[in-house]
């Protein structure tokens, strides 16, 4: 999934962290019906070191590790994000304004 998160500008210099609020998931079986998805911390922080220059876009792209974040049990499944990946490129267009 590609996402455009945020317009907001931020001023040029280094940042060291991400942090993603997950409000709400939700998940559908292989045969197709769908079910409720618990969030018990909506808050993921990474310690991802990464420059902003002034005047250019950043794309920010992450990978979720669902095999290891999607936890079923009976009725009950439980999202907990865990990150695969993190890339951090300038990206190659700037988004729409």
């Amino acid at each position: 999934m590609t996402q455009l998160i945020s317009l907001d500008r931020a001023p040029p210099g280094k940042d060291t962290q991400l942090r993603i609020v997950i409000n709400s998931v939700t998940g559908v079986l292989a045969d197709g019906t769908s079910v409720n998805v618990t969030v018990p911390d909506s808050e993921l922080k990474t310690v991802t070191p990464f420059d902003l220059a002034g005047g250019g876009s950043v794309a920010i792209t992450m990978n979720f590790d669902l095999a290891s974040s999607v936890h079923g049990a009976d009725d009950m499944w439980t999202f907990r994000p865990v990150l695969g990946s993190i890339e951090i490129a300038r990206a190659s267009r700037p988004w729409p304004r």
